[in-house]
């Protein structure tokens, strides 16, 4: 008939498509809210099912365990942290960078979410992979202005990227996961000085 609806059947998988995104989307933004702000074991089907405003079963579909689905949800999670611009003044730059790394430990559950990637990491190879990058995603703003740093003479020119992380982003989790305070900017002014004093370039 003249005039008449004719189904396309390359819409329709698009519109589905689409329309899959969208809930998947949904999915994983309302994963990471719990996350973040109520901690890895608040993430299950019927929490975030809830909190996307979508069904419990739909979830279950995509993401049959609830490991599937934290894994999915850390991957969207990790977002580049980026050290401030330099300034030119290495002190002042490594303690920017350090508080970059200070701020989400201690305004979200990071802290728990790393403890609990680092216990189920062994056992769950999918985990291990998201606290790797985790850990590269972590430390990457002290070592982007500790490189420039040696790349100007400023460091010793056999520091690396590991014992950077060791000597700068160690001591803030040893503090804030192991005594349970929160770090002042004296205490991200303290251990900047110590990792100076320990490898400024003679």
């Amino acid at each position: 008939m003249a005039g008449s609806a004719v189904d396309v059947p390359g819409e329709q998988t698009a519109s589905v498509d689409a329309r899959v995104a969208r809930t998947r989307a949904a999915v994983l933004d309302a994963g990471a809210r719990v996350l973040f702000t109520d901690g890895w074991n608040s993430v299950t089907h019927l929490r975030v099912a809830a909190e996307a405003g979508v069904g419990r079963a739909t979830i279950y579909r995509h993401w049959p365990s609830v490991e599937d689905l934290l894994v999915d949800v850390l991957v969207v999670c990790q977002a580049p942290l980026e050290a401030p611009e330099p300034t030119g003044d290495l002190r002042a730059d490594l303690i920017a960078a350090l508080s970059v790394f200070v701020e989400p430990l201690q305004t979200s559950k990071l802290p728990e979410i790393l403890i609990a990637a680092i216990e189920k990491a062994p056992t769950d190879p999918r985990i291990q992979a998201m606290h790797d990058s985790m850990t590269r995603v972590s430390r990457a703003p002290v070592w982007e202005v500790a490189s420039l740093g040696v790349n100007q003479g400023k460091l010793t020119p056999t520091l690396t990227e590991e014992i950077a992380a060791a000597h700068l982003v160690g001591p803030v989790l040893y503090q804030y996961l192991f005594t349970g305070a929160r770090l002042s900017q004296t205490d991200l002014e303290r251990i900047t000085d110590a990792f100076l004093a320990a490898f400024s370039a003679s």
